[in-house]
């Protein structure tokens, strides 16, 4: 008897514990959340150098129509007597990086104070490729003046196309060469030039 009454009360309270923790049992089952949200405006950002720099010159020193040479130049005389070509051996570099589309434009004007060694007739040259080790007066004839405002495919290194440039990185090396003839005129005046690479978004 004394058997089955400690039985039945360990069912009992058995129960009533199970009971008990069963609110504990759904409240463990429950869940919440929290999120957090990561945003970001992208600005348009374009940047221009020359030579890793944000300027930079091209110093053909001193140069006369026989042709006499300095340090960092090479020079060429025509056959026929009428001048000499000089040849900078060191390229400049436009590099361009841009997170969207642009197009490049080039202006170059004159700053010096010689009359016909000028951008308008032709004085300066540009190439893409490095001159060859040994230039010629012809070397010179043949390449691209450089222009006022230059239109595609009078730009040697494409920075000027007819169509926009895609986002990324672009770099493209200049070579100048400079004539100054006899017929000139320019003793004791000095030519000049400053040419304007521009990089505009769309």
């Amino acid at each position: 008897m004394k058997h089955q009454l400690r039985r039945a009360l360990y069912i009992a309270a058995s129960a009533a514990l199970a009971t008990a923790l069963l609110p504990l049992r759904a409240h463990a089952a429950t869940s919440d959340s929290a999120t957090v949200a990561v945003t970001a405006t992208v600005q348009p950002k374009i940047t221009i150098t020359v030579n890793d720099k944000g300027s930079d010159t091209a110093d053909f020193g001193n140069v006369d129509p026989s042709g006499t040479t300095v340090s960092g130049q090479v020079s060429a005389v025509d056959s026929s007597g009428t001048g000499a070509y000089y040849f900078l051996t060191s390229p400049y570099t436009v590099l361009v990086r841009s997170n969207k589309a642009w197009t490049g434009s080039i202006s170059a004007s004159n700053t010096g104070s010689a009359a016909n060694m000028t951008i308008s007739n032709g004085a300066l040259k540009w190439a893409a490729a490095a001159w060859p080790g040994t230039p010629s007066f012809a070397t010179g004839d043949g390449a691209q003046a450089v222009a006022a405002s230059p239109a595609s495919g009078q730009d040697p290194g494409g920075f000027v196309t007819g169509s926009a440039h895609s986002s990324g990185t672009f770099s493209s090396s200049y070579y100048f060469a400079l004539r100054t003839l006899w017929s000139d005129g320019d003793a004791g005046k000095t030519f000049g030039s400053t040419i304007t690479f521009t990089a505009t978004q769309g």
